[in-house]
């Protein structure tokens, strides 16, 4: 497993910030991917689910892993800047784009969940770590 948070030169406050930031970041895109789910991946929703989450994400707000996943797989296709947030007309976009396509984009929003998740976890067990040592030691 390839470690999204750095483990060197934070403070436990910093691994709380981080922590932090990225369970914002998590809610937008889970946020996204449920209304996707629920919406049985019709593209007008999932336009709508996009502009709804996700609009005003960058590429900046995202670890390292994601942020390569937004350039390449959301950004690229829409045919946007990543370091921008996303147009509305470009995301309307998806409605004429066809089903693989529209899958692929749809797959890529849930592995940069699964990013953002997985390094909410890995910052919030090093502040407990950090606690823990300081507690115990």
């Amino acid at each position: 497993m390839t470690s999204h948070v750095p483990r060197v030169g934070l403070t436990t406050t910093e691994y709380a910030d981080l922590a932090d930031r990225v369970a914002v970041t998590r809610s937008r895109f889970a946020g996204c991917v449920a209304d996707i789910a629920a919406s049985d991946r019709r593209p007008d929703a999932i336009a709508t689910a996009i502009l709804a989450h996700l609009a005003s994400v960058t590429a900046s707000a995202l670890p390292p892993a994601a942020q390569t996943l937004w350039s390449d797989r959301i950004a690229r296709p829409l045919k946007t800047d990543p370091a921008k947030p996303l147009p509305a007309r470009a995301v309307r976009g998806i409605a004429s784009w066809p089903g693989a396509r529209i899958a692929g984009l749809v797959d890529a929003l849930a592995e940069i969940e699964a990013i953002l998740v997985e390094t909410e976890n890995e910052a919030r067990n090093e502040v407990f770590y950090a606690e823990f040592s300081r507690a115990y030691s």
